[in-house]
């Protein structure tokens, strides 16, 4: 039997590119795993030049994970 994943559980980042800005945010309110499929990882780009609301999500995501990272050491 094959069954489909829902794409909250796998949901690939590159579709997002074919949304609007806005749908791009809605639309991560409601994935809870984002897959980075291919060569355009958000680590590979600084937070700065990230252009993408994903890539954005990333990078604060890592941001917090180091702070929280330094407060326990």
């Amino acid at each position: 039997q094959i069954a489909f994943i829902s794409p909250r559980f796998n949901f690939q980042e590159h579709y997002l590119g074919q949304l609007t800005w806005d749908e791009q945010r809605r639309m991560l309110g409601k994935i809870s795993v984002l897959h980075y499929a291919g060569s355009g990882k958000p680590w590979k780009v600084s937070a700065s030049a990230s252009f993408r609301p994903s890539s954005a999500l990333w990078h604060w995501h890592r941001t917090e994970a180091e702070t929280l990272l330094r407060a326990e050491s």
